[in-house]
């Protein structure tokens, strides 16, 4: 091996050079290390920013999905209202009509039961009027339709208004409320549309 006979200068120089060279290498670490911190805070804050974002809006959505959820409840809900509304309002109609027919004087109440002997009665049958008929019995019996079928009349029915055809195999219900009933089926609709447009 060589001897290489070092200076104490020439020592220095080189302790000098490798310090500042290590010094060098150490600025660039701490500049890179810097710098990547940096990236990193940036990116990490975009990213942040971003979820940030998609949650405000997830949750916008979801709110305007609820708030909708509601207004069409409420909307069916009103109809539904409105619908019970309507039908109350409808039933009321033909309850009067049943009211306005129990009011029916003598006369009116005879024209009526002959029609209806006429048009439902079969032989042999009876008649039996409501307890709260104008017209008795016999005023029903000498009907020109109780007449020619031969129709015994009774009173005292225990139903409000018109008459039961009562007969060996069924009875007949032309009571006021099983007229308007009947009615009530084909007529509810045009009815409906008068009331309401």
């Amino acid at each position: 091996m060589e001897n290489v006979n070092l200076t104490s200068a020439t020592g220095d120089a080189l302790v000098e050079r490798i310090k500042s060279g290590g010094r060098a290498e150490a600025e660039k670490i701490i500049s890179d290390a810097e710098k990547y911190a940096e990236e990193t805070i940036a990116a990490a804050t975009r990213q942040a920013a971003e979820y940030a974002e998609k949650q405000r809006l997830s949750a916008e959505t979801a709110a305007n999905d609820i708030l909708r959820g509601k207004r069409t409840l409420g909307a069916i809900e009103e109809k539904k209202i409105l619908l019970g509304a309507k039908q109350s309002i409808v039933e009321t109609v033909y309850l009067r009509v049943v009211q306005k027919l129990n009011k029916t004087t003598k006369a009116e109440f005879l024209a009526l039961a002959d029609r209806l002997i006429s048009k439902y009665a079969e032989r042999g049958e009876t008649a039996v009027l409501a307890a709260n008929c104008p017209a008795s019995a016999e005023e029903v019996e000498a009907l020109a339709s109780a007449k020619a079928l031969g129709i015994k009349a009774t009173g005292g029915g225990k139903f409000n208004g018109g008459i039961v055809l009562s007969g060996k195999t069924c009875d007949k219900d032309l009571s006021f409320a099983a007229l308007c009933a009947a009615a009530r089926e084909s007529t509810e609709a045009e009815v409906a549309a008068e009331l309401f447009g």
